[in-house]
């Protein structure tokens, strides 16, 4: 299987990445999306606080609390600093970076427009990235030739711009391997390539570019997440709905026959806090704190100590407390409650952050990390962010997505300098 495009991304919650987790006691958030409003009740849950009473990944800093949004994507990683700007790093093919350049950066460096204000990010694994900001307006740049930037037009964008008709109200954004979804005002929107009905449209395989309301999820909806082929979406309830192929049991219904409308996923109908969509997999936290995965499993990436695929919800054994997840192309992590992050799969770009090039099926711990309260994997390398504020990366680091001053690859967490 190849390992371009892996898909979502996670992700994050409240007030942080696409692909940004984060904990917060019990959330209730995607990980898959990143959330911007801690007052709304989305991708939240009823979570504690943390230190300074700020809630993660916001932190707490000499202003009282800063926005902690981070964002790996597919070659290049982003970061909100204490003041709300925007920094991004890696790659820069089709302007993922945002400086309206193409010339790759290998640190932090400033997304044009975006000094201040942003509370949330998520980036693709094609070079799309997207920031939510205070005002709840979606600006997104980068990688745009199946309109998954929003404006109505399919040429890649250099700098950040609107998302046509997202000038508010925007809770949460997912963005995946070529589309992008979003929650606005409780309801779930997608855009962008629509070949295996991942904008949940019905209108397969036409792609949109701007956004495209979901039938049947106008309201309640408090997260999305957002893969290569697929999207899910999360209710207040605790629902877990998915749409787009089911080639290798993605769906997690067993039938491996494609949906291109919502779908509950069986067995999931209540008790989801937390869903990330990778390339061809899928994880969901449960609010008991246990793990479900299905899909692809080539390397291990559901966690059941088999490389089988699972074609239905799969309970990870020996995880518990976790409080969101996040997957990749072949690997998958788990925040968990006590600060600590788990991570299973390949491993051959040092994906797992254990000090080693061995993939596991079953999850191991991130070697030295602790306090974490976001995290965001990306195509093959993941982000974290600490109750200090600080940034740690780890994994592939071909391009400088890590940063260009750590290892190659990066087989441990690495501080990132610069924000």
């Amino acid at each position: 299987m190849p390992r371009r495009l892996a898909g979502l991304l996670l992700a994050q919650l409240v007030l942080g990445s696409g692909c940004e987790l984060l904990l917060s006691g019990n959330t209730e958030a995607d990980a898959g999306s990143s959330a911007s409003d801690p007052d709304s009740g989305i991708a939240q849950g009823g979570g504690d606080a943390g230190p300074g009473g700020c809630q993660p990944p916001s932190y707490a800093c000499g202003q009282g609390c800063c926005p902690g949004a981070i964002a790996a994507g597919g070659e290049h990683s982003c970061a909100t600093n204490a003041g709300g700007a925007v920094l991004c790093w890696g790659k820069n093919t089709s302007y993922a970076l945002g400086d309206g350049t193409t010339n790759a950066q290998p640190r932090p460096h400033p997304v044009s427009g975006l000094s201040a204000g942003v509370v949330a990010l998520s980036a693709g694994y094609d070079g799309h990235t997207c920031a939510i900001t205070t005002s709840g307006a979606l600006l997104c740049w980068g990688y745009n030739f199946f309109g998954e930037v929003g404006n109505n037009t399919h040429s890649d964008v250099p700098t950040p711009t609107a998302v046509m008709g997202l000038s508010s109200g925007v809770g949460a954004v997912a963005a995946g391997a070529n589309h992008t979804c979003a929650v606005v005002s409780g309801a779930a929107k997608c855009w962008g390539m629509n070949n295996f009905g991942q904008l949940g449209n019905g209108l397969t395989p036409n792609p949109s570019y701007k956004p495209y309301q979901v039938p049947g999820l106008t309201s309640g909806v408090v997260a999305v997440a957002a893969g290569e082929r697929n999207s899910c979406a999360v209710t207040d309830q605790g629902a877990l709905l998915c749409w787009g192929t089911d080639q290798l049991g993605e769906l997690g219904d067993g039938l491996m026959t494609q949906q291109d409308t919502p779908y509950d996923v069986p067995g999931l109908q209540f008790g989801v806090a937390s869903v990330a969509f990778g390339q061809l997999h899928a994880c969901a936290a449960m609010k008991s704190g246990a793990v479900q995965c299905w899909g692809y499993n080539s390397n291990g990436q559901i966690g059941d100590g088999s490389v089988k695929t699972a074609y239905q919800p799969t309970t990870i054994k020996g995880l518990s407390g976790a409080v969101a997840v996040s997957a990749g192309t072949c690997h998958s992590c788990a925040l968990l409650g006590t600060g600590e992050v788990s991570c299973w799969g390949c491993n051959a770009e040092g994906e797992l952050g254990d000090g080693s090039t061995v993939e596991s099926h079953v999850p191991v711990m991130v070697k030295g990390l602790s306090g974490v309260i976001a995290i965001s994997v990306g195509w093959a390398h993941t982000c974290a962010r600490k109750s200090d504020g600080s940034v740690w990366c780890w994994g592939d680091n071909s391009a400088g997505q890590v940063e260009a001053a750590a290892p190659v690859p990066a087989k441990e967490p690495w501080q990132i300098q610069g924000l």
